[in-house]
């Protein structure tokens, strides 16, 4: 699945740089996936694949499985959008705190 550059733009909005729009964009098509078939299908090279996965799990947008290989489940748009808001909430509370 390619996503149209409207889509791209949109998550480069919430915060996700090119290969983690590209392999989003990617795992929505699918639902789950490896690192090896994104990779295949996003021209990300796959050695940097993995790290992408690992940092869109970080930010709510997929849920890392334990199986051999390890795959990835993708997480809906609203929900991923929601997760980034608590993400930001909490910093913002962090960051408050500590300039009382």
């Amino acid at each position: 699945m390619v996503a149209s550059q409207e889509t791209l733009d949109k998550l480069e909005d919430v915060g996700l740089n090119m290969y983690e729009r590209k392999i989003y964009s990617a795992l929505l098509g699918r639902g789950v996936s490896t690192a090896g078939e994104l990779s295949e299908m996003t021209n990300v090279p796959r050695s940097r694949a993995y790290d992408v996965l690992e940092s869109l799990a970080d930010k709510g947008f997929a849920v890392i499985k334990s199986s051999k290989p390890m795959e990835y489940v993708v997480i809906p748009p609203r929900q991923a959008i929601e997760n980034i808001k608590k993400q930001h909430r909490q910093d913002l509370e962090e960051q408050l705190e500590k300039l009382d």
